[in-house]
Formats: C-alpha cells, structure tokens, sequence
C-alpha cells in the first residue's frame, strides 16, 4: 500500500480508505462526499454587487481610495451591501487567492509598486484611531 501511496502522491491513510470504500460501495464509494463547514456568508446577490462595484474605482460609490483593497471591499461588502461581518480571507478565497497587500486595478489583481521613483509627491499619512481609519494623502 505505500508503493500505491508514493506513486499517487498521498498517504498510505488515504489508500486504505479509498480501498474500504470501494469494498463497500463500488464506485459510488469513490465519489466526492459533500464536505462540512458552514454556508458563505456571502450571497451570491452581495458578491455580484461586489463584481459590480469593483468596476469602477472606490472613489465612485464614496469611499477615499483610488484602488481596491481586500479590507476596502470587505468594508463595502458590510456597510453598503448589508453583508454581515466578514474576516478578509472569506473574500479573497471568493476573488481566487488574493492577498491583503495587493489591489484590484484595471480587472486585476497587482502587487503595489512601493518603488520610491514611482511616486511624483510625497504621501502624507493620517490616522484616526478612534474611528479606525488610515488616510493616505498625497502632499501638495
């Protein structure tokens, strides 16, 4: 049994229960079983709504940005989708991998340029703990 494992990649575990449930049910015993977890707290109407707005940048449906973010769209999703609260990773695995540190522009996910040259004016950083904001600026 661990030869078959080694060749295919998996546990010798896995084998004996693939082998079990072929003993037992043929090949419906081989077939997906539905796996656990809770349902998305995401309806398939909020997250097109998502799809939607991601169309145009933040700035156009109120918020001051000039990219998608993963905690930006987390934030549209509860405060003007009526989503319930959601932790970052519920949305990326939705949008296929996504990371916190990159941002949606021009249909797709990008890694910010953080390069010194890249900037024309220098960025002045605001924060406001008791509301839980960052404002990025850019000086004039």
């Amino acid at each position: 049994m661990e030869g078959i494992a080694e060749t295919l990649c998996c546990s010798a575990g896995s084998i004996s229960l693939d082998l079990r449930r072929w003993r037992a049910e043929r090949f419906e015993g081989l077939a997906p079983k539905p796996r656990g977890g809770s349902e998305s707290k995401v309806s398939e109407e909020q997250f097109a709504a998502l799809e939607a707005a991601l169309e145009a940048p933040p700035s156009e449906v109120g918020y001051c940005a000039g990219t998608w973010t993963l905690p930006l769209m987390v934030r549209f999703l509860v405060e003007q989708v009526g989503a319930p609260k959601l932790h970052i990773g519920n949305v990326s695995r939705r949008l296929g991998g996504a990371t916190p540190s990159m941002i949606y522009a021009g249909g797709s996910w990008q890694k910010p340029d953080r390069s010194a040259k890249t900037l024309q004016r220098p960025i002045r950083l605001r924060h406001f703990p008791e509301q839980r904001i960052t404002v990025y600026e850019l000086a004039a």
